[in-house]
């Protein structure tokens, strides 16, 4: 049976939350609707968008009906509610800030969860979680934290954000690369999404190394120079490197070529590699010995970086070039040959320098222009035969032997033999290089005559006059003696007469002494008067 009412009343309508708290998802309504004759009224309520993610994907909400104040009791409104589900489609984004970036060591990397095409201040209602991890890509990558990093995205949040350390390990490397993703946990349904998740990090290592020369580089010619490199980094890092690093080692010449030889030791045109951390590297160069004496030599090594990519850039040589030098320890042996006995009328004497080495007989003995001096000193006092004067011999690159005529002075002069010795001296600063030990001690045979003579080849006298003076001089035609010397002067008989006790003279015998400046020496004879009438005698 179908009733109706024939009068107005009115009827309460209302909303009542259900599931719906912070944020609700429609229009709250509570208003009278009068009734007339007809039987239905509508009611609208708004459902709201909004762009929201709820805290529950669905919420609920009543509708209500009561009577209103002062209607009757005979309208009776169902007191059942009518329960509206409103379904939340909305979806929040968040994901990475950026999707790549590069860093410097000794940071720390600010990394960032944001949400995307979203304007709502309160774009989730609820708290949720998600996962950032850091995975090398690089196989050397170790500047970073390697970790695992849970991140909670609070209410109405819209963005938070971790650090991730980035180490700086000191040493000299490539840049490294790892990556951040970003993991979804499963604590929230679908509505959040996710859209960058995978962040790029480019780690740019910004050590430096210096590869130095070591100290001055010698050696004795023969043996090997070493050539070291000190690889240097930050004092605190116990491995500059943690890559090998290649350079070219390249000789230079020095002296060796400029002196019109070949050099004292093996050109190099190397490709070394230097091990991981190392802190040195030496290496060896062979020397020559040619047993030749020359000059100390010298040659440079350069250096420069070999194929190292762009890690070029940052591998540093302040110096690229060291002077090594070849000590020549060679010795030569400067020796003297003459005739060691001269007569004075000779005029010159030819003396001879031999320049040799102690081992084998050498083309080139000595490589360089060196002086030596030939000294003459007396043996004989007062030795007046020979030039005094000091004279330099010197010998030409290569040049082994070298003669000069050291002047006799035949003096015409009656005197002993001298004798001087001829020995040498080397350049100042090669005493120890070029050696003349070698003496020779020369005499000059004296071939000077003077003539002695009778003052008078006959002498007459009578027995009566007791005594006769008979005198020997020096003949003006010879040389003047300039030494003391005897000359013996006795009587002899000339005839029978002059012989026995019947001779009219006492025999004498004596030596004369000549010097320069005695020219004439007497003997005294005494003559004997037997009174008798005789031969001449």
């Amino acid at each position: 049976m179908t009733c109706s009412v024939l009068f107005d009343f009115t009827v309460a309508v209302y909303t009542e939350a259900g599931t719906a708290t912070t944020n609700k998802d429609y229009t709250h309504v509570s208003r009278n609707i009068p009734f007339s004759r007809d039987l239905s009224e509508l009611v609208k309520i708004r459902i709201i968008d909004d762009d929201t993610v709820d805290h529950y994907r669905e919420e609920t909400f009543n509708v209500m009906l009561q009577n209103a104040p002062g209607v009757t009791q005979r309208i009776k409104p169902v007191r059942t509610p009518v329960t509206v589900v409103i379904r939340d489609n909305d979806v929040a984004t968040f994901g990475l800030e950026r999707a790549s970036c590069k860093v410097d060591e000794a940071v720390t990397l600010r990394v960032c969860v944001v949400l995307h095409d979203m304007k709502r201040d309160c774009p989730v209602e609820f708290p949720f979680y998600l996962r950032l991890e850091a995975r090398a890509v690089t196989a050397t990558s170790g500047d970073h934290d390697a970790n695992v990093t849970d991140i909670t995205i609070g209410e109405c949040s819209r963005s938070q954000c971790t650090n991730i350390t980035v180490y700086d390990d000191s040493f000299l490397e490539l840049d490294e690369t790892f990556y951040i993703s970003l993991l979804k946990l499963p604590n929230h349904d679908g509505r959040i999404l996710l859209d960058v998740v995978e962040k790029t990090v480019t780690i740019e290592d910004n050590d430096t190394i210096s590869i130095i020369f070591d100290d001055l580089t010698i050696a004795v010619e023969g043996f090997p120079v070493l050539v070291c490199l000190l690889i240097e980094g930050r004092p605190s890092s116990d491995c500059p490197s943690s890559f090998e690093i290649r350079v070219l080692l390249r000789t230079e010449d020095g002296t060796a070529t400029s002196r019109g030889h070949f050099p004292d030791y093996v050109r190099q045109s190397r490709r070394l590699t230097i091990p991981v951390c190392a802190k040195d590297f030496c290496y060896n160069i062979s020397t020559i010995d040619n047993l030749s004496v020359e000059y100390h030599e010298y040659f440079s090594v350069a250096l420069t970086r070999g194929s190292n990519g762009d890690l070029n850039e940052r591998i540093n040589i302040p110096t690229p070039t060291q002077r090594c030098e070849i000590l020549d320890d060679n010795i030569a042996v400067v020796e003297i040959s003459a005739l060691t006995n001269v007569l004075e009328n000779r005029r010159l004497l030819n003396v001879c320098l031999n320049v040799r080495t102690p081992g084998p007989r050498l083309s080139c003995p000595v490589a360089f222009e060196f002086t030596v001096s030939i000294v003459k000193e007396d043996v004989t006092t007062d030795a007046a035969d020979y030039d005094r004067s000091r004279v330099d011999v010197t010998f030409r690159p290569c040049v082994a032997r070298q003669c000069i005529a050291v002047p006799i002075i035949d003096d015409c002069s009656l005197e002993r033999d001298e004798n001087f010795t001829i020995s040498l001296e080397p350049e100042v600063g090669l005493t120890n290089r070029i050696i003349t030990n070698d003496s020779l001690t020369v005499t000059i045979e004296d071939d000077d005559n003077t003539f002695i003579e009778m003052e008078h080849a006959v002498y007459r006298v009578f027995e009566n006059a007791s005594q006769i003076e008979v005198c020997s001089v020096i003949r003006p035609a010879g040389c003047k003696p300039s030494i003391d010397f005897p000359v013996r002067i006795y009587t002899r008989p000339d005839s029978a007469e002059a012989t026995g006790l019947s001779a009219d003279y006492v025999s004498a015998e004596t030596n004369l002494i000549f010097s320069s400046s005695v020219n004439k020496a007497c003997i005294t004879i005494d003559i004997l008067d037997n009174i008798q009438v005789e031969h001449l005698e």
